[in-house]
């Protein structure tokens, strides 16, 4: 997954869609980095914050909250009784707020985003994150002048790898999610947009090695630019 795969058969054109819905805390903002000093500096009434490695941080990669916390804190033996899941989300939630203004656009996909809007492409772009810029991260504002966005939507009742998150995403597209292209960094997500039938366009992160599984997603490339450089 370091590297490029090539076309599946039957891949289809990026011109071919109308609709595209993008992971903003993974393909339109480098969120996973910010994040990682967070996940190492909430463990330090314990551990080193080295203890935090990307190899184990990539293990929780676009899981929920209430399951990663129990999952990291078991992996790195610490007992409830010297910190909970309950604290170290509180301990992760202090530090990444302060760390959203420090958040960037990822190279590219603000311009992916305004050129497949100008060519026979993509005509409506959405977005599905939580991070917005109310919080604090002024990036997030790039990504919403050209996406429309989805965030903590009472409709979506299970977290990924269930398909419900990308299902409404379509709904309020006015879609079928077969006509919409889903980017993804993470193989949670990439499972979650192959079961809505969508189209699925998988982007790891280069930081974690050996991440998991995108063996469902219909393309695996380094980066948008590739997707955009295929546009008319």
């Amino acid at each position: 997954a370091d590297a490029a795969a090539p076309k599946a058969p039957g891949a289809r054109s990026p011109a071919s869609f109308r609709y595209a819905i993008f992971d903003l805390d993974g393909t339109l903002l480098d969120f996973e980095g910010a994040s990682h000093i967070a996940l190492g500096q909430g463990l330090r009434s314990v551990l080193p914050p080295e203890a935090m490695t990307w190899e184990l941080h990539g293990t929780i990669i676009g899981t929920r909250p209430e399951n990663w916390a129990p999952k990291l804190l078991e992996a790195l033996e610490v007992s409830p009784d010297k910190l909970s899941p309950t604290q170290y989300l509180k301990e992760y939630d202090d530090v990444i707020e302060g760390l959203y203004g420090t958040l960037e656009p990822i190279r590219g996909p603000r311009r992916a985003a305004l050129g497949a809007r100008r060519t026979a492409g993509h005509r409506d772009l959405l977005a599905e994150g939580a991070i917005r810029e109310e919080d604090g991260a002024p990036a997030a504002a790039s990504c919403a002048d050209e996406c429309r966005r989805i965030g903590d939507d009472p409709a979506v009742k299970r977290g990924k790898p269930a398909p419900d998150i990308f299902l409404e995403a379509a709904r309020q597209l006015g879609a079928p999610p077969g006509d919409c292209v889903v980017f993804e960094d993470a193989p949670s997500g990439v499972r979650a947009g192959h079961e809505a039938g969508s189209y699925v366009v998988a982007i790891p992160d280069s930081r974690f090695k050996g991440l998991g599984d995108f063996s469902v997603a219909n393309r695996v490339l380094t980066s948008l630019e590739e997707w955009l450089a295929e546009l008319p």
